[in-house]
């Protein structure tokens, strides 16, 4: 039977070919479209690395110097930024639903802003070029970052001032700050011991190891270190300050909080605008990764029923050309059973070999990042760790439609003709 089905591919080579070069299209669209979906979903419904579970972040601003001026007789009062820096602490702490206070620069989850630094790891000479997260201890404790090794840094001990907490790849510790160099063995995280600053020669000590983390649900792992602040007196308006409140505080905290705060808070030029559940952030920061991704979801199902439609109309008219061949096998004693099973033997054949040259073409161009470019969209999988497992499940899954689509293509319209008498096909012939 396969060596028939292989003797008449061939006597039909000619159109065969077509049908090939179809099934190779069709199953790189797929293929990449599979690979997508299936990453960013399944990353969607990962942690993130950051629990923002009962954590709100106070949103500070200053007075211009023309209020503040009015408040004083004309005189623009000055202000030591130390100690109202260290009474904004102090009372926010003293607050009874508060359980930690943090302070960063371009390090909270959700957050669009982001900060980069030139370093070189151990004695090494290669540049990385890493995201660095400016945070105060608290940070640790407001979001719960899990740490796979060491300890974190005290900001308020100046021998701690020069230690950095290291953000791998993955949960295997994988360092590495160039995605396009995946020939390269990474570095494993745990075994840094100190950078150096390439622009001013400063040597930092690594002290400590998170697990991965995510800025939210649709972004890469983010491979960088997390600092301590240089300057902790810096205006309160440019800082993110978040607090995580206690266990069974959080019902009405944002009110209950700007309520009770709001005077306490106006120290100095500051003043409390409002308290944003960190939820909230979230769910505004993701609103515009939900619509792209509602957009992808739609563009995948469009071209999924025209691929559908497509093979459906390619084999219903390649059965229908060759219905004289059909009526020949019938008159000579082949069922209708044995015709349905030559055809999609067929079939299955010629998604097979395109499957191979598909893949081998995905492979390729995946590798390369070169699919993403075309189609304008940011997805490298280096850099969501993505392993080759996932080009085994690109494959099955893109086969495993291709052919159910396409044995429901030929299925029925073989079953139909096989039903023509004989007689009827030959004499029209």
């Amino acid at each position: 039977m396969i060596k028939h089905i292989f003797k008449l591919l061939w006597s039909e080579r000619r159109a065969n070919a077509w049908l090939l070069a179809e099934y190779i299209l069709v199953f790189t669209v797929l293929w990449f479209c599979t690979d997508l979906i299936y990453t960013i979903t399944k990353a969607s419904m990962t942690s993130i690395g950051y629990d923002i579970t009962d954590t709100y972040k106070l949103n500070m601003q200053q007075k211009s110097e023309s209020v503040l001026a009015a408040a004083n007789d004309g005189e623009t009062p000055e202000f030591d930024r130390s100690e109202v820096f260290h009474t904004f602490l102090d009372r926010v702490e003293r607050h009874p639903d508060v359980e930690a206070v943090s302070f960063s620069l371009s390090a909270l989850p959700y957050s669009t802003a982001s900060s980069s630094i030139g370093v070189t790891v151990n004695s090494d000479s290669m540049l990385h070029n890493l995201i660095v997260y400016f945070a105060s201890s608290g940070f640790f404790d407001v979001f719960r970052i899990p740490m796979m090794q060491g300890r974190t840094y005290d900001w308020n001990d100046s021998a701690d001032r020069d230690n950095v907490v290291i953000i791998p790849r993955n949960r295997m510790g994988e360092f590495y700050s160039n995605y396009m160099t995946d020939e390269l063995t990474p570095y494993d995280a745990r075994q840094i011991e100190s950078m150096v600053r390439t622009w001013d020669d400063r040597t930092v000590n690594v002290v400590g190891v998170t697990g991965p983390l995510r800025r939210n649900e649709y972004h890469p792992p983010q491979i960088g270190l997390f600092w301590s602040f240089s300057n902790t007196y810096r205006p309160l308006k440019e800082l993110e300050i978040a607090v995580r409140v206690r266990p069974g505080a959080a019902d009405g905290f944002a009110e209950r909080f700007h309520k009770e705060m709001y005077q306490q808070l106006q120290i100095g030029p500051n003043f409390l605008t409002s308290v944003e559940p960190m939820e909230d952030i979230r769910e505004r920061v993701l609103r515009g990764d939900r619509s792209t991704m509602k957009a992808i979801y739609a563009l995948t199902l469009f071209l999924v029923i025209n691929i559908f439609m497509g093979i459906l109309g390619t084999f219903w008219f390649r059965t229908q050309t060759r219905r004289s061949e059909i009526g020949l096998r019938i008159a000579l004693g082949s069922t209708r059973r044995n015709i349905k099973n030559l055809f999609a033997g067929e079939t299955i054949i010629l998604l097979l070999v395109a499957s191979v040259i598909g893949t081998v073409i995905c492979l390729n161009l995946n590798a390369e990042g070169l699919i993403t470019e075309i189609v304008g969209i940011n997805f490298r999988r280096t850099a969501w760790g993505v392993g080759r497992e996932q080009d085994l499940i690109n494959y099955v899954l893109t086969f495993t439609f291709l052919a159910a689509v396409s044995l429901f293509a030929v299925w029925y319209p073989a079953g139909q003709a096989a039903k023509t008498q004989p007689a009827e096909v030959l004499h029209e012939e």
